[in-house]
């Protein structure tokens, strides 16, 4: 599912900035598990697509972490 979310954020029916913002906001979501599943999401968003990475850095998510 996480490499079908990427294939889509390649194909651009997915903003990347929109998708990082709603990782960022279930990295902070009470429950682990969801937690644990947005970390896996923002690895592989962040490992296999080229745009996002720079939308990581500049919403700092990394410094929230």
């Amino acid at each position: 599912m996480n490499l079908r979310i990427c294939g889509l954020i390649n194909a651009k029916e997915f903003n990347g900035s929109e998708i990082v913002k709603v990782i960022k906001r279930k990295i902070n979501h009470k429950s682990p598990v969801v937690q644990k599943h947005s970390l896996d999401l923002l690895e592989t968003v962040a490992m296999n697509c080229d745009k996002v990475f720079s939308e990581i850095a500049s919403e700092k998510v990394l410094d929230d972490m």
